[in-house]
């Protein structure tokens, strides 16, 4: 490791990569302004605040990029092949890792799947964990902060809850707002793991 890349060896990101191809890819959302939409709705809700606070996130179209990618501004480049549920939530689990882990080792692994379960649903976060046990990546939610009190409150979910179509597309999931009103030790099990 170098003083120019203090990230450790990115020596699963094959293995993720097979994985996440075992796993169906969540709805499309083909325009910019549905992803930015999805993703804000996301980062409002009382889970994702409680955990990594404010943040905001700006989906760009990716022209002249092969490759979906995400700097730790957060700043997603989405090409038109990306824009998908799972490509979205993959990025943002970029963004939230810290930067002292490998781009995709085992603490990224952990976002991604806490990510994935609250963004997309338990059940593809289970295909997704199961595809991980296949193909061998290690993960770990080392990664994923503890709830902050202060926040545990909000009401912003139940306001985007009740958005006319808020489940049609332009925010995440139902199961993402079910999930983010269930007790928030769902997930805990894992980290024994």
């Amino acid at each position: 490791m170098s003083d120019a890349d203090p990230r450790p060896r990115d020596s699963q990101r094959a293995r993720l990569y097979r994985a996440e191809g075992q796993v169906g890819a969540g709805r499309r959302l083909p325009t910019v302004e549905r992803m930015q939409a999805w993703v804000d709705a996301m980062a409002a809700t009382d889970w994702f605040l409680a955990r990594w606070g404010a943040r905001t996130f700006d989906v760009r179209p990716g022209y002249g990029h092969r490759r979906a990618t995400a700097d730790q501004n957060g700043v997603l480049q989405m090409p038109k092949w990306a824009r998908t549920e799972l490509v979205l939530v993959h990025e943002v689990s970029h963004c939230l890792t810290p930067a002292t882990c490998a781009s995709h080792g085992p603490e990224y692994a952990g976002v991604l799947l806490t990510v994935a379960r609250r963004a997309m649903g338990p059940g593809t976060a289970q295909l997704l964990e199961d595809a991980f046990a296949r193909e061998r990546v290690r993960w770990t939610l080392s990664a994923v902060p503890d709830v902050r009190p202060s926040v545990a409150n909000s009401r912003q979910t139940a306001a985007w809850a009740s958005t006319a179509g808020a489940s049609v597309g332009d925010g995440p999931t139902d199961s993402l707002i079910a999930a983010h009103q269930r007790d928030p030790a769902d997930i805990e099990a894992h980290r024994s793991v």
